[in-house]
């Protein structure tokens, strides 16, 4: 099976529809590519967007270096469900972003190298779409761990699936050869 640099994936029952991008955009493209998944999501008439991703735990504040490295930011968000899950999970605005917005630029400015997150959630900002990003604060190595951890807490905050029917998460082949399983011996 090949894949794509962008794959789109929606559920039986179509609830969820999930796209899932393997590669960035273009240099200097970033803006250019949320803007036309901005014009793809008000087309097709989703009601929400949530966004997956990941930041230089390297460069983050202060603020962040204690508790969960799991964070969130909502955009135009209006589900008191979702809101008070995420509060129970200790994941509420994290990112210290209030609902006018007054906030919204500087907590966009604390995520670093997280792709076309910033630039989709301004304009889903300026357009009135309902947004949830789940930020990992993840350093360079072997991030298997995070994104299954990352996993587990959408998961939980969006109940998409049942504990018991999620099993457990299986990272894609091509991650395999991201990091060595074994430190060659040869190096000692």
């Amino acid at each position: 099976m090949r894949s794509m640099p962008l794959e789109i994936y929606q559920t039986k029952d179509e609830k969820w529809t999930i796209i899932q991008q393997r590669a960035p955009p273009l240099p200097k493209h970033n803006r250019i590519f949320a803007r036309e998944l901005v014009d793809y999501i008000k087309s097709s008439g989703f009601a929400r967007v949530v966004v997956l991703t990941s930041s230089d735990a390297v460069l983050r504040t202060d603020a962040l270096i204690d508790g969960s490295q799991i964070r969130t930011l909502t955009v135009n968000m209006t589900d008191d469900d979702i809101a008070q899950r995420l509060q129970d999970m200790s994941l509420g605005e994290q990112f210290g972003y209030t609902e006018d917005g007054s906030s919204l630029s500087k907590s966009l400015k604390q995520l670093h190298s997280a792709g076309v997150t910033r630039p989709l959630l301004e304009l889903c900002d300026k357009e009135g779409i309902s947004a949830l990003a789940f930020i990992s604060l993840v350093n360079e190595g072997d991030n298997v761990p995070d994104a299954i951890s990352l996993a587990n807490t959408v998961n939980a905050a969006l109940e998409i699936a049942a504990g018991n029917e999620v099993g457990q998460w299986v990272p894609p082949k091509s991650w395999q050869c991201l990091m060595p399983t074994k430190i060659p011996e040869e190096l000692f």
